[in-house]
């Protein structure tokens, strides 16, 4: 579960954030730098989807919509370096303080090996599963080309094949 209290998280691994109901960081916990590449006072002020890259992400309404739910969602985040970085984000209303404003409490956590890792094992083992059942080198070739699209995640396959000589043809 998400900290309520920043000052619970001062060591923590993941990045938490305090946002007020506009999605703009107002705390970021010190963990910011090493996992992000930023300052955790350079955040403040800062709106939480700048550095959030994934598809169908576009405003904080979005992400609210995405992370508030009990599992969270995983999208890109691009790095102060511009790397980009698979994250698990999970939102959470803050809780009501005497004099504090209605506001959102985030936890952004690296998911990135994970991700990766998830997807190399889809990948395999869908394309076992197409080899398996190919009735022809034609079908096989369509199928092992949509293997890392459709069970893989990945945006793009190539096939290339050498005519012989050790020139693509």
């Amino acid at each position: 579960e998400v900290a309520a209290d920043p000052d619970e998280v001062i060591d923590a691994s993941d990045v938490v954030f305090d946002l007020d109901v506009n999605g703009l960081i107002e705390w970021a916990s010190p963990s910011a730098e090493t996992i992000l590449g930023v300052k955790s006072p350079d955040l403040n002020g800062r709106e939480f989807v700048s550095f959030i890259a994934g598809q169908g992400v576009g405003t904080f309404a979005d992400i609210l919509e995405q992370a508030a739910t009990e599992s969270g969602c995983e999208c890109l985040a691009r790095l102060h370096g511009g790397e980009l970085r698979w994250m698990h984000i999970r939102v959470r209303r803050r809780p009501l303080w005497p004099g504090r404003p209605i506001g959102f409490v985030a936890r952004l956590t690296d998911h990135h090996r994970d991700v990766l890792n998830r997807r190399a094992r889809d990948t395999l083992s869908a394309a076992n599963a197409a080899l398996v059942r190919a009735t022809s080198e034609a079908g096989l070739l369509r199928d092992m080309c949509d293997v890392p699209v459709f069970a893989g995640g990945y945006p793009l396959a190539v096939y290339g094949k050498g005519n012989g000589d050790g020139k693509p043809e």
